[in-house]
């Protein structure tokens, strides 16, 4: 997710309507990991502070990303 994500959308994250940023969090994440094999993007949440949570699952095992991304 890293940088990809937090340099090229997280600026359109916080151009967007406060009621769509979450599901634009998820697209964005999504995109940004579609070509790793064997990893299953499960949960995107982004907190009304600016908190990042991924949920993933990577050859079976449980991973979370927790990141800040104020202004988003």
């Amino acid at each position: 997710v890293g940088s990809e994500m937090c340099i090229r959308d997280r600026y359109r994250l916080a151009g967007a309507q406060p009621a769509r940023r979450g599901a634009l969090a998820r697209q964005y994440v999504t995109e940004a990991l579609a070509e790793e094999e064997s990893l299953l993007v499960d949960d995107v949440i982004l907190s009304g502070t600016g908190t990042l949570q991924v949920r993933l699952t990577w050859r079976g095992e449980t991973l979370r990303l927790d990141m800040d991304v104020q202004g988003a």
